[in-house]
Order: C-alpha cells, then sequence, then structure tokens
C-alpha cells in the first residue's frame, strides 16, 4: 500500500502485495488527511486486495478490490477525525494509517523525521506528534505482527506574526 496525490486526491495504491516505499519499517506505512477530502483506493495488481480500515475497534469502510487497476472512493467513510488502521484481509503482511484531520494544519514527517506546516496563523497552538507502535508483542490470528501501541506527544507552541517556530519531538 502506498499513498500518492493525482492531483484529485489522495490514492492509496496496493502495487505489488506489498507497502511502497519498501523501506518504511515493519511494513507500515500512514497518512495525514482532511475529513471529506476525496480518498481513493487502487488496486495496482493482478490479484485481489480488501482493504479493511478500523477507527478503534469499529469497521469504517471494508471494500474489495479484485481487479488490477480497479479504484474506490472511500471520502464517504472519512466523516469523523481519527487514527484509521487499514489492513488487507488477503494478505496478511499489508497494513497501513490513515489519521483523519478537521484541520488543515498537518504534516507528514519525511525519512529524516523533520517536517513543515506552512501558513499558520498567528496563535497558541498544541501541536501532536502521532507515531505507530514499533516494539513487536506478538502475532494477531492471522499471523499479522503487533506492535505496542501508537505514541502520542503534545507540545504547545507560539506562532509570532511572520515568524517560524520550532517545535521537536522524541520518542522513547
Amino acid at each position: 500500500m502506498s499513498y500518492r496525490n493525482n492531483g484529485h486526491g489522495r490514492i492509496l495504491d496496493l502495487p505489488s502485495v506489498r507497502f511502497e516505499p519498501m523501506e518504511i519499517p515493519f511494513q507500515l506505512q500512514q497518512e495525514a488527511v482532511v475529513v471529506y477530502r476525496v480518498i481513493r483506493k487502487r488496486n495496482s495488481d493482478p490479484v485481489l486486495h480488501n482493504t479493511h480500515g478500523f477507527l478503534g475497534t469499529p469497521t469504517v469502510f471494508n471494500v474489495a478490490l479484485p481487479t488490477k487497476g480497479q479504484v474506490i472512493e472511500v471520502t464517504k467513510y472519512l466523516k469523523n477525525p481519527g487514527v484509521i488502521r487499514v489492513l488487507c484481509d488477503a494478505h496478511p503482511h499489508m497494513s497501513a494509517w490513515m489519521i483523519v484531520h478537521d484541520s488543515p494544519y498537518y504534516a507528514v514527517t519525511d525519512d529524516k523525521g523533520a517536517f513543515r506546516i506552512a501558513d499558520v496563523p498567528p496563535g497558541t497552538y498544541k501541536v501532536t506528534m502521532w507515531h505507530a507502535g514499533f516494539r513487536p508483542k506478538g502475532a494477531d490470528k492471522d499471523g499479522r505482527v503487533l506492535y505496542d501501541e501508537p505514541k502520542t506527544v503534545t507540545r504547545e507552541l507560539t506562532v509570532a506574526p511572520k515568524a517560524t517556530a520550532t517545535v521537536d519531538f522524541e520518542l522513547k
């Protein structure tokens, strides 16, 4: 699974029965999206994929993609902010995270852990960092590796008029 922007919204792609980019640890991919922004899922493989999204325990979407090139929009399912765990029911090694926001001010870190949120109005904000769990803690009934709970760290940040502000996070 990988996320791409095609100019008309985000696409969660399922190529080669694996996640892209491959260098992401533990085969996890994460993406931040805004409530009601157009989100599509595409199967780029000649095999069945079944993308199953969970907001906590409840299912948010559960859609089969049996045909190569098939694209399905899932925007209607992303009505509320929250963290959605996405699994492929047909391939236990495939999983991803979607962070659904109700604010346009968000970012996903680059490969060095840096991020930038542009055009934030002056004011004082709470900035929250979210990271998928990364310590293995066993396996589920399908043999899918389970990790510790996702981590969040919140910092308060003040942005002055026409200024740049910096916030640092550390995972332990």
